[in-house]
């Protein structure tokens, strides 16, 4: 190279960045007797050219000569007419004739274009018409959406894909020239696509490759970096001429090329987090190759199944991802644990009230639950001091209360419980009915009370007096009674006592009127006799009229204090003054006490006698008798007897019959004593028939004595 003359130092300044490489021209001058030298621009390209042709040798000399410190000292000199100016130690360079083949690295640089964005030193590569071309060394990052890829011969590159969509129409998608390397770092989800037609070329690839070419695909993001390669129409083979090895992330989609896979390891453990019931189990693992496929099973070496388990227990998972005929697993356990399950009582539901004997309910609505499918029981709690005393039953008395709502656990939910307080308060008690009774007259069967109460029962005590003592014992004697009808207060309700009169009137005597009953005309009735209980309601009336004649008279019982005192009619045979006299026979009968058991003769001990017939007895008739001597009381027998002139005799006895077991005393025979009574229907009274004598004795003197004066 000639004195004077300018030199192309083509000083290949590479910097790395991750990204790529840049080549970064760089002048050296001989020192001439002009300290400015202007380069041209034709020399300027000329002399690039032949920094080019500079051998590799050439190069990495002036890389060792060079410091990067020496390169940010260019200046620009003051004269207006220079171009460049160099460095002292580069002008020390050129005054040698060296050339200076100097690496220096530079900032990448992001550039959108289209809808690509590439980072990267952007002399190393092109980019027209949605195809980028790589024409250096080096790293680079794209994302976005173009059509071709081509990496020139002889390069070893490496492309970060982040999201990155190839589609190529009836050409070559991406081309891998002769001897190059690239390498895909799949970040995200990429697609390259070749859409090709039936009858097309088969000669147009998805990924296309010269001798050597080497695709090797990695991804730091593990399965999570994707790339899908496809071809559209025509024949399926998308591959040809490359070599392609996978080391990482999920790839899919190859087709006439058989890849070689790396060691498959997982970047992220297989992990599972323990889930509730009604949650789906999300595993997670990430593995350097491949995207994992999750299996689930009960047992850690049971069956494994794609159907993710919805109830709860206890599970086991497994990742597995497949590649070049192998295998990647891992099992974790994990737990799909029981959701709660809640059960509350309604908004403004109270079991409070009043006692009204009734056991206390909840209905359907008055709780919501939510979760476990079984049925909501109920235990009830009443309040002792500050305690809480389980019952068996729901409760109906007063008090404090809570009851307990529970719902048990069931496959998929726990259990849950809701409690409520509550009171029941005494009621006040009301009738149902008033106080009532009926009269009766004594003898009857005593009428009973009648009185209902809302809650409780009711007892009937008696008084003779509204204000007495009262007891158990209805009365049974004629007058007027108290009645009182008492319920018992309690802690539920409050008690209540009404009170009622009543009568037991006098029961009308039974008795027998007299019969056969003679008087003399003219005399009063207080001349005759009636049986016992009778008496005449005015005994100086006198019989005047002849003939039968009825007559007032009173009969009162022995028992006036429950028998009624009762006027009555006894008839009376009214005969004329002047009769025959003639006496009435005469009954000998007196009262008798019996035990229960004896044998009774009415006959025993009864005779009857006349003044004018003698011994009568044979002539007794019994009209009536009552007596059993099998119970205990007092019985009735009639004796009657009659004589020859018509006088007939009736004798009452009573016979008492007592318990062997009572008191023994009889009662005094004089209480029941009968009289005798003469009876006659042929008004043969004695009185009646000398006054008759008389008077016919008078009446034949009379006609003898007219007789006589005639």
């Amino acid at each position: 190279m000639k004195k004077n003359v300018n030199k192309l130092i083509a000083a290949s300044l590479v910097t790395t960045m991750g990204l790529g490489y840049i080549n970064y021209p760089v002048y050296a001058q001989e020192e001439t007797d002009n300290t400015d030298t202007i380069f041209s621009e034709e020399k300027w390209n000329d002399e690039a050219v032949e920094a080019e042709e500079t051998s590799e040798n050439e190069k990495t000399e002036v890389e060792e000569e060079t410091s990067i410190s020496e390169m940010d000292k260019i200046e620009e000199t003051n004269d207006t007419n220079s171009f460049l100016s160099l460095p002292k130690p580069l002008a020390e360079i050129a005054e040698k004739d060296s050339v200076v083949n100097e690496i220096q690295p530079l900032a990448n640089e992001t550039i959108t274009y289209d809808n690509l964005t590439i980072t990267g030193e952007t002399s190393n590569y092109t980019y027209s018409g949605g195809t980028l071309t790589i024409t250096g060394n080096g790293a680079f990052s794209l994302s976005g959406d173009f059509s071709k890829l081509i990496i020139n011969p002889e390069l070893t590159v490496t492309l970060n894909l982040n999201n990155v969509d190839l589609y190529v129409l009836y050409d070559n998608t991406v081309t891998i020239g002769a001897n190059s390397e690239l390498t895909l770092n799949l970040i995200g989800s990429n697609t390259f696509v070749c859409h090709t037609a039936a009858g097309t070329s088969s000669y147009l690839l998805t990924i296309s490759g010269d001798t050597n070419s080497n695709l090797i695909i990695n991804s730091d993001s593990g399965s999570a970096g994707s790339l899908s390669i496809q071809k559209w129409g025509g024949v399926t083979q998308n591959c040809r001429n490359v070599s392609i090895t996978i080391n990482g992330g999920t790839v899919s989609g190859i087709n006439g090329v058989t890849p070689i896979y790396g060691t498959n390891s997982w970047v992220s453990d297989l992990i599972i987090s323990d889930i509730t019931y009604g949650e789906m189990p999300s595993p997670s693992a990430v593995a350097k190759i491949g995207t994992p496929t999750y299996t689930y099973a009960t047992e850690e070496n049971g069956t494994y199944t794609s159907a993710a388990p919805i109830t709860a227990g206890t599970y086991y998972v497994k990742a597995t991802v497949s590649y070049g005929g192998e295998s990647l697993e891992a099992i974790k356990k994990f737990e799909i644990e029981k959701a709660d399950s809640e059960i509350a009582f309604v908004n403004g539901f109270s079991l409070d009230k009043q006692y009204d004997g009734n056991t206390v309910t909840i209905g359907s609505d008055d709780l919501t639950k939510t979760g476990s499918t079984n049925t909501v029981t109920f235990t009830w709690y009443k309040k002792d001091g500050n305690d809480w005393t389980k019952l068996e039953e729901s409760p109906v008395n007063a008090g404090n209360y809570k009851v307990v709502a529970s719902v048990e656990a069931d496959a998929n939910y726990k259990g849950a419980t809701a409690e409520k307080e509550f009171s029941i308060s005494q009621t006040t008690n009301e009738w149902t009915s008033e106080l009532s009774i009926a009269d009766w007259t004594y003898g009857q069967t005593a009428s009973t009370p009648v009185a209902t109460a809302k809650y409780g029962n009711v007892v009937f005590t008696y008084s003779d007096k509204k204000d007495g003592t009262y007891t158990g014992k209805v009365p049974t004697e004629a007058g007027t009674w108290y009645v009182k009808a008492t319920v018992e207060g309690n802690e539920n309700y409050t008690g209540m006592v009404a009170t009622d009169s009543f009568e037991i009137s006098k029961a009308q005597p039974s008795f027998t009127l007299p019969k056969d009953l003679v008087i003399k005309q003219g005399d009063a009735l207080s001349t005759v006799s009636l049986p016992d209980g009778f008496t005449w309601a005015d005994d100086t009336q006198t019989a005047d009229v002849l003939g039968t004649q009825p007559f007032k008279a009173v009969f009162t019982p022995e028992d006036t204090t429950n028998y009624q005192t009762v006027e009555v009619d006894i008839t009376v045979e009214v005969v004329p003054a002047v009769s025959v006299i003639n006496k009435a026979p005469k009954i000998t009968a007196e009262d008798k006490t019996l035990t229960v058991g004896d044998t009774f003769d009415a006959m025993k001990d009864v005779t009857a006698t006349d003044a004018e017939d003698g011994d009568l007895t044979d002539k007794i008739v019994i009209t009536k008798n009552t007596v059993d001597t099998s119970k205990a009381g007092k019985y009735t027998v009639v004796y009657e007897v009659t004589d020859s002139h018509g006088i007939r005799v009736v004798r009452t006895i009573y016979v008492t019959v007592q318990q062997k077991t009572t008191d023994t005393d009889k009662e005094d025979s004089n209480k029941n004593s009968t009289k005798d009574t003469a009876q006659t229907s042929t008004q043969t009274n004695v009185m009646a028939w000398s006054v008759l004598g008389i008077a016919s004795l008078g009446a034949l003197l009379a006609v003898l004595f007219k007789r006589k004066h005639q």
